[in-house]
């Protein structure tokens, strides 16, 4: 994780629900923002697992705009949808 993002793991909550990060997914509109909700999506998804910090690494060293492809997801989900999506206890459900 580049360190500028660092300041992220010092602000979520001890004990990260679905709902912290649910709740700020609807908001993304900058880059940035989009980077951050990614990193405390993968500190929600992953966990204590070893991997997920590697794995959250291995996205932002191998993408130099891993920023604004995030939010640009974010925009196509929003925008593309025709319906909001639904977080379920396996993941995020899109229309069909």
């Amino acid at each position: 994780m580049p360190s500028e993002y660092a300041f992220v793991l010092d602000r979520l909550p001890e004990l990260i629900q679905r709902s912290d990060v649910a709740a700020e997914a609807v908001a993304v509109d900058e880059p940035a923002h989009a980077a951050e909700l990614f990193i405390a999506a993968m500190v929600w998804g992953y966990g204590r697992i070893g991997y997920g910090p590697w794995r959250t690494a291995r996205v932002f060293a191998s993408n130099h705009d891993a920023a604004r492809t995030l939010a640009e997801a974010a925009r196509l989900v929003r925008t593309k949808a025709d319906r909001r999506p639904s977080i379920g206890s396996h993941g995020i459900g899109l229309p069909a």
